[in-house]
Parts: C-alpha cells; sequence; structure tokens
C-alpha cells in the first residue's frame, strides 16, 4: 500500500446487509475512482447498531479490502449518519443588549449562540453534531432602533 494520500477521500455507508467502502482521489475537482469493497454487515439490525462489536469488526473488514484494492492507506472518511433515530433541533438564543447604543461584539454573539446551545435532551440522545445557522438581531416593538 502506498502512503497517506492528502487528495484521497473515502465514503463508509454501513446498511443492515451491506458495508461498502469507496475510495477516490480528488483531484483538480474531479473524483478518480480507486477502489471499493463490498461485505455482509453483521451486528447491524434495520439500520441501527445491534451489536457493537461485529459491527465494527464489520467496518474494519470492509476498509482493509478497500485498501488492498485501492492501494492506498485509509486512515479517515466521511460517514453519514441516518435514519428514524436521527434528527434536527433548531434552537434560538438571545439576551437584552441594555438601552444604550453600542456596537455588538464577538463576545455578544458567542452568549447568544451559547443560550441556543442549551437544550434539554433526553438522557438516551447524544448531540452528533451542531450547525451554526444565521444570525439576526430584533428590534424591541416598542422602539424603531436596537438600542432605544
Amino acid at each position: 500500500m502506498s502512503q497517506k494520500q492528502d487528495n484521497l477521500i473515502v465514503a463508509l455507508d454501513i446498511g443492515s446487509m451491506s458495508t461498502r467502502v469507496l475510495a477516490a482521489d480528488v483531484n483538480e475537482g474531479a473524483l478518480r475512482y480507486r477502489g471499493h469493497a463490498v461485505v455482509d454487515s453483521i451486528g447491524m439490525r434495520k439500520g441501527l447498531v445491534a451489536e457493537l462489536g461485529p459491527a465494527a469488526k464489520t467496518v474494519k473488514a470492509a476498509a482493509e479490502h478497500a485498501e488492498r484494492v485501492a492501494r492506498a492507506n485509509i486512515d479517515e472518511c466521511v460517514v453519514g449518519v441516518g435514519g428514524p433515530h436521527i434528527f434536527g433541533v433548531n434552537t434560538n438564543g438571545g439576551f437584552d443588549l441594555g438601552s444604550r447604543m453600542r456596537e455588538i461584539t464577538r463576545e455578544d454573539v458567542k452568549t447568544a449562540v451559547e443560550r441556543a446551545r442549551a437544550v434539554e435532551r433526553p438522557p438516551d440522545r447524544e448531540i452528533l453534531h451542531r450547525c451554526p445557522g444565521s444570525s439576526s438581531w430584533t428590534i424591541s416593538p416598542a422602539s424603531s432602533t436596537p438600542w432605544a
């Protein structure tokens, strides 16, 4: 196998029936196929990991096979996670900027983001990823300017 390449991209798809790994090179915005592997999934049921040990062995077997075919070391990959157990939550975070005119600072933005992140979740749920969305500053209904 060759050394790790900066332009290698690897995708992993773990399904209930089979696990797939695809390796390609990215050159000047174009993909060039390097190799792939498809192995029977073990430890998966209805799109969920039912047994961690066998599922991990399945992923390792698929990655090792793809490494041999692609003649490249696979150190990282892109993984898509989906299913009925995955869901997104949109939140808002805000606070009063006070009554005097002032510039909105990075600290103000940081405070708003921290408040938006303070989301209660059931104990059996885990946050996989946070995607900051857009920011907007609301003018108080009693005023025509945000600082008045």
